[in-house]
């Protein structure tokens, strides 16, 4: 059954499906002749903005004066490498290649775009026991105080380098390492560092000490593969991508690092398996990720609990997949130029300039509460209910009777109501932008006296009258399979079914009703199982 949410419903809406371009405005897109990995962006001194993409062979600086038409200034050429990160800080542009000897690249744009050169930097380091040359690295970061923090280096358990670009900018000056585990990716804000671990998940250190790091706490992704991190601007927020198949963007309050608590997850092209994030950004209150073979996906985080896409461009072309490698189409995505440009980078198709528009998110709340039907009374609040946005990954399971789903704006979804006993209910609902409205849903019971019309019905609800330990089942109804079910122990506790105590044997997911023999009479008790 589907219902209209007649007083939330936008006349004439237009709707947006999950998987489709939309605010979201191509610019300019421009093949590189060779796979590409990361993008950033910087302005120079005369406030004219570029691009730098890593390609297999090198890094391009494209100058944006017309976002349409990317002008090449300048490439610097190194290592043979699938992967090339970059940063920029004080007129230089620091890149790292994580394969061969080219050690970390340093690009001088200081008198951009008349003269640009880049010089490589790999002297001989001593991190813990091990004394070697600085080939190579997987990725860095730079804080607001000059210091690189440099991810996946070649040196002992491959951690986390600290290096102090402020005396010379090309000649960096070696500091301390963290280096208990290797680092995939670094954040660093307020001598906070965020260390993505991948399985070691993603550990959280006081560097204001550069000499002497100290861990303060360590936190797991949901998928155990933590491959980059980047904090809120209120510094209390986490956001991490886990760079495996059917992967997530996950929020973390991480305001106090020996407590973290998890907040919410989000993951595009719901019910594709197949589908990778890479990198996440936060620019206030959204969060714009790199997905491959999805694109850039925008996420409004205002509230972290509740993360919802509100924008995306698909940058890969192809078809998904169904084996072999995943590791196609969108690799970064930079959405810090003054301008509000959104860099991008596609491993097959090259660089991409966009212009976002970012659209707050809506949000759907309110309460949950059984009542008999025909009643107009306020009912009892039911907790443990199911609330799904279909066609998404937006599944809640609730262990109190209120909730709150955020919706993509201006598109019609469909939210179904669940609870074990019930039939699914879907409502659709077209909410604008910003808008927070109220929605109480109400499960509502039928008495049963008689069993025989139980397929003449469409939903009931009947509490046991026995307490009994020792209740005799004599199989299920409403067109399902006849199946042997054992019960133990008190089959009802506060008017509901004590789970605990129900063995279910080859039944696939789906509601089911009992027929229950007691005292020569028949109970019927419905329930859902997973």
């Amino acid at each position: 059954m589907i219902k209209t949410l007649t007083s939330l419903l936008i006349c004439f809406a237009v709707s947006q499906m999950f998987g489709q371009n939309f605010n979201i405005e191509l610019q300019s897109n421009i093949l590189q002749g060779e796979d590409c990995s990361d993008v950033w962006g910087f302005v120079d001194s005369s406030g004219v903005e570029y691009a730098v993409i890593g390609t297999r062979s090198s890094a391009k600086i494209y100058s944006l004066e017309d976002p349409k038409n990317p002008i090449l200034r300048y490439t610097a050429p190194g290592a043979r490498s699938i992967w090339r990160d970059m940063k920029f800080y004080n007129n230089h542009i620091y890149v790292t290649q994580d394969q061969d000897t080219f050690g970390l690249t340093i690009i001088d744009v200081s008198q951009a775009p008349d003269s640009i050169s880049h010089t490589q930097w790999k002297p001989q380091l001593t991190i813990g026991t091990n004394n070697a040359r600085f080939l190579r690295a997987h990725n860095l970061y730079i804080d607001e105080k000059g210091y690189a923090y440099i991810s996946g280096h070649n040196l002992s358990r491959r951690g986390v380098m600290i290096l102090d670009l402020n005396v010379n900018p090309k000649e960096p000056i070696f500091v301390s390492a963290v280096d208990g585990f290797y680092s995939h990716d670094a954040y660093v804000q307020d001598d906070i560092l965020y260390s993505s671990e991948l399985s070691n998940g993603f550990g959280i250190y006081d560097v204001s000490n550069k000499f002497v790091p100290i861990e303060l706490g360590r936190g797991r992704s949901g998928n155990n593969f933590t491959h980059n991190a980047w904090l809120s601007d209120s510094t209390k927020i986490l956001f991490t991508t886990d760079e495996v198949a059917s992967g997530y963007v996950e929020s973390y309050d991480v305001s106090d690092p020996s407590n973290i608590r998890y907040l919410d997850r989000y993951k595009t092209n719901a019910g594709n398996t197949r589908v990778i994030p890479h990198n996440a950004h936060v620019l206030g209150d959204f969060v714009v990720t790199s997905w491959y073979t999805d694109g850039v996906i925008i996420k409004d985080v205002s509230d972290p609990a509740n993360i919802v896409k509100v924008g995306g461009y698909d940058t890969y072309t192809g078809t998904i997949p169904t084996s072999g490698s995943l590791f196609l189409g969108c690799w970064g995505a930079y959405p810090f130029l003054p301008s509000g440009l959104i860099l991008a980078s596609d491993i097959n198709t090259g660089l991409y300039v966009f212009k976002p528009t970012y659209v707050k998110a809506a949000y759907l709340t309110g309460n949950i509460y059984e009542r008999e039907k025909g009643s107009t009374g306020a009912g009892t609040p039911l907790s443990g209910a199911r609330v799904q946005i279909l066609n998404s990954d937006v599944d809640k399971f609730l262990n109190d009777n209120q909730y709150k789903i955020g919706i993509t704006p201006d598109s019609t979804i469909k939210v179904v109501f669940k609870y074990p006993g019930y039939p699914t209910d879907t409502i659709e609902v077209n909410l604008a932008s910003g808008t927070i409205d109220t929605f109480d849903y109400y499960f509502e019971r039928e008495i049963m006296t008689d069993v025989n019309d139980l397929n003449a019905i469409s939903a009931f609800y009947i509490y046991p009258t026995s307490t009994s330990n020792q209740l005799t089942i004599v199989g299920d109804v409403y067109n399902q399979p006849y199946e042997i079910i054992s019960v133990t122990g008190t089959l009802v506790q506060n008017g509901q079914m004590n789970s605990n105590n129900l063995e279910v044997r080859s039944l696939n997911a789906g509601y089911y009703f009992l027929k229950i023999m007691h005292n020569s009479e028949f109970v019927v008790m419905p329930f859902y199982k997973e």
